[in-house]
């Protein structure tokens, strides 16, 4: 099961305006179905800007990869940034929605969905990542997707 606890501190308005701002500008918002029951979604930055991702990993938390440089365009290294703990995206996106402009509905269905994966109702046998869900359950979040993909399509 996932963890429920939130590891973020509660951001100021501020810096949700500015991850907000960064977000829309530079990041994505991800949302697609794996297999039946299962479901990734999060928060991603990808940028050349180190500065800007080391602080954003250092205020709210999640993962955090190395530099990479794309060897045909000898581009500027790169970083990536993801936020996927369920219960850090239920409670972060809530707060962010208000200051995302393009990406708002997205966001929104990726809290859902990650309120919806905190439900312990989902769960026939207690299994992790998708095993033992219910098939209400699973249907749910498949419904949560197709919502994300029509709100990500509207915006292409």
């Amino acid at each position: 099961m996932r963890r429920k606890d939130v590891s973020i501190q509660p951001p100021a308005p501020e810096e949700l305006a500015y991850l907000a701002g960064v977000i829309d500008g530079e990041g994505h918002v991800m949302a697609r179905r794996v297999k039946p029951g299962r479901v990734d979604f999060g928060l991603v930055l990808c940028m050349a800007d180190i500065p800007i991702l080391e602080w954003v990993h250092e205020r709210f938390g999640g993962s955090y990869s190395g530099a990479w440089i794309n060897e045909k365009t000898k581009s500027r290294p790169r970083k990536m940034w993801h936020l996927s703990r369920a219960a850090d995206l239920a409670f972060l996106i809530p707060q962010l929605a208000p200051y995302l402009v393009l990406k708002r509905r997205e966001a929104e269905i990726v809290a859902l969905i990650a309120r919806h994966s905190l439900d312990p109702k989902g769960f026939a046998s207690g299994g992790r990542r998708g095993e033992g869900r219910t098939q209400e359950w699973r249907d749910h979040q498949d419904r949560l997707v197709s919502e994300f993909r029509i709100a990500f399509d509207a915006r292409h």
